[in-house]
């Protein structure tokens, strides 16, 4: 049985990712497991900015994992799915098994 990890989708400029990588952090010493740092809103087409991962440049991450985890279609389909389910909390059985992946929850900001 694999470890449970956290793993936190990056967007925005320096500031929010520094609000994540605290976040996150807090998360992980918390629940004691492992942290993740998605970057590939970085690379998808919800990145309308064209902002860039900056953190890299930073020692601070030095012993943390990055991935690109979620490909440019979760987001496509985390869209469409929030629309037909908007009154129901997100279950990742559907996206689960469309996707290919194994999210077990997910917690997204209600507003930008």
């Amino acid at each position: 049985m694999s470890k449970e990890k956290i793993v936190i989708c990056f967007s925005g400029g320096l500031g929010n990712q520094l609000f994540n990588y605290a976040f996150g952090r807090y998360l992980s010493y918390y629940f004691n497991i492992d942290f993740i740092i998605d970057t590939s809103f970085y690379k998808s087409s919800e990145n309308i900015f064209k902002e860039s991962f900056k953190l890299k440049d930073f020692k601070i991450i030095k012993n943390i994992e990055t991935q690109d985890i979620l490909t440019n279609n979760f987001f496509k389909f985390l869209k469409i799915y929030k629309r037909l389910f908007k009154n129901n909390p997100l279950n990742f059985k559907i996206p689960n098994y469309f996707l290919k992946t194994n999210i077990k929850n997910f917690y997204q900001e209600r507003k930008f």
